[in-house]
């Protein structure tokens, strides 16, 4: 599982991983809810479908023996319970990354990216900062649910030294 907020590098890490994976999964739900017809108009259903959808995919990719990767910004940690829940019944390990960036830099990276990660929305604007630091604000409270997340600051690193600190700590944790 790899959280943090948006623009933060979660889908670009996944992305590496499937380089060196063969037959891995990167479930992005930001691709899977622009799927859904009129998902904006009926945004909250849709959401709750494309979660479905997600867990559906991850467990049957699961019980094939293959890697799943999430990216996912944490808005209720009672979801990571779920997907945890998924791993062990499919005797899957699970591994959860924080790709942190402090709030100041992260939000910085999002304006500079111009857009949420589902195609097809408006482009954002400073009159979203207080919708965009209510969101971070958000995640933060609900990471501190989860004590156990490996937190990799991505703050001026590249794409492959995120990834190369991920990979270690994947390593270690089946050594």
């Amino acid at each position: 599982m790899l959280s943090g907020f948006a623009a933060s590098g979660k889908t670009t890490i996944g992305q590496r991983y499937l380089k060196d994976h063969p037959l891995a999964l990167l479930i992005e739900g930001d691709e899977l809810i622009v799927n859904l017809g009129q998902w904006l108009k009926y945004e909250d259903e849709a959401r709750l479908i494309t979660f479905e959808l997600m867990k559906s995919l991850a467990r049957t990719q699961l019980a094939l023996n293959h890697d799943v990767l999430w990216p996912f910004l944490l808005t209720n940690a009672a979801h990571i319970a779920e997907i945890e829940s998924i791993a062990k019944d499919t005797g899957a390990q699970t591994y959860e990354f924080l790709l942190d960036i402090p709030k100041p830099a992260a939000i910085a990276r999002l304006l500079k990216r111009g857009r949420w990660g589902e195609a097809g929305l408006d482009a954002l604007t400073d009159k979203d900062l207080p919708v965009i630091e209510e969101l971070y604000d958000t995640m933060v409270g609900e990471l501190s649910q989860r004590p156990q997340s490996t937190i990799i600051n991505v703050e001026n690193k590249s794409v492959e030294q995120t990834y190369q600190e991920i990979m270690a700590h994947l390593r270690a944790a089946d050594d």
